[in-house]
């Protein structure tokens, strides 16, 4: 009878810890398909106070003039949400918030609150940044972040999407030339060259008639 009560009693407890483990993980992104973020702060949206004002004003800063020089909406969130969550939260923010609706294209670095994670959020479609570069810059953003210097992360990572955003800015659009370009063109090349030969040989043939008596 004891065997059985005990056996009893190590399935409840089984049960109590299984079911207390499930509601310790951290949300899912299932969970957080209804995240709702923050109110947008400007250039960086800091809810739980990661920066100082002096630090915040120079982030602003920085990313206002990258986004004023390539028209890529910038901003940086540094959400309250683990490292599992970042990037469905990051997301979430860049929907709700429109990043890049008003302007050509749109990036949103995202860092979680306790700097274990790290995601830089771009379009699906039509991103301003090449894969190899976003791996660039969320690993430049990962180290300080890690550490808690969560300005340094911004300031490294707007310097190289900055780098990058400018020069892809300054990129001149170069239209190709059609084949009805083309050909017009051979043709007024053509007719300039008939019109010049016209011209010689008539010259040719009115000096001597001026020679004559």
């Amino acid at each position: 009878m004891r065997i059985r009560l005990s056996a009893a009693h190590r399935m409840g407890s089984y049960v109590a810890l299984a079911v207390w483990g499930a509601c310790s993980l951290p949300a899912s992104a299932e969970t957080l398909e209804h995240y709702v973020a923050p109110h947008i702060g400007g250039h960086v949206t800091d809810p739980s106070g990661k920066l100082a004002g002096a630090e915040k004003d120079e982030i602003e800063s920085l990313f206002g003039g990258i986004q004023g020089d390539t028209k890529v909406d910038v901003a940086a969130f540094i959400a309250p949400v683990s490292r599992s969550e970042i990037e469905a939260a990051g997301r979430r923010a860049f929907e709700q918030w429109g990043i890049g609706r008003a302007w050509e294209s749109g990036v949103l670095l995202t860092i979680s609150s306790d700097g274990q994670g790290c995601r830089l959020i771009v379009p699906s479609v039509g991103s301003p940044l090449a894969p190899s570069a976003i791996s660039d810059i969320e690993t430049a953003a990962s180290q300080p972040a890690r550490g808690g210097h969560f300005a340094e992360a911004l300031r490294l990572a707007g310097d190289r999407m900055g780098k990058l955003l400018r020069a892809r800015a300054k990129i001149p659009i170069v239209r190709p030339v059609g084949s009805r370009d083309l050909a017009r063109s051979a043709e007024y090349g053509v007719g300039a060259f008939l019109v010049a030969v016209a011209a010689a040989i008539f010259s040719v043939r009115r000096r001597p008639a001026w020679r004559a008596p």
